[in-house]
Formats: C-alpha cells, structure tokens, sequence
C-alpha cells in the first residue's frame, strides 16, 4: 500500500503527494516526497513506484530509490499563535513584523 503523504510514522517516515497519477503517454508529473519524523534522528526508506499499462490491473515495479533524511531538533521554539522577526537592513534595525501563522 502507498504511504500517505504526510505519512502515518507506524509504517513510514517518508510519503509521496499525489499518491496516484494517470499519465497519457509523453506526459509528466511531479511528485513531492515528504519526511515526518518525531524524534532527531537519521532515517533511510526505500520507497517503490508501481504501476500497470494498458489499463492492465496487474502492477509491475516500474523504479525504487532509497530516500535519506538526517531529522533534527528545531533551532526554533513556537508559540501557538505568534512568529515575530526582525527585519535588518544595513545594519539599521526596523520594528518587529507580526503576523498570525496557524501551527
């Protein structure tokens, strides 16, 4: 089964968005890999790309890649409903800019 994006940390770290894609032939997709991880650590998944042609139901692996994240504790400390930053331009201070930001 595909991992949700963002993944469900019992089976994976790292997720893909979109899940599916059905692609005419000579088109492209992008497609996002994710990481969520609760503690700092470094992480190594293999993640498969499956797929079926010709409206076949049967799924052949068409590639894999091993994703690599090295996961870290925040340098940063948020409050529920506030960032504050300070805008500096040489070398002159400017006042603080605010702006609610849903966590």
């Amino acid at each position: 089964p595909a991992c949700p994006s963002p993944p469900d940390p019992e089976r994976s770290v790292f997720g893909v968005s979109p899940e599916k894609v059905v692609l005419a032939p000579g088109e492209e997709t992008l497609i996002v890999v994710r990481g969520l991880c609760n503690r700092a650590e470094a992480v190594s998944e293999r993640l498969l790309c499956l797929g079926s042609f010709d409206r076949s139901t049967k799924q052949e692996q068409l590639f894999d890649m091993n994703v690599v994240g090295n996961f870290i504790h925040p340098l940063l400390r948020f409050q529920p409903d506030s960032v504050q930053f300070v805008l500096k331009q040489s070398g002159s201070e400017h006042g603080p800019a605010k702006q609610r930001v849903v966590l």
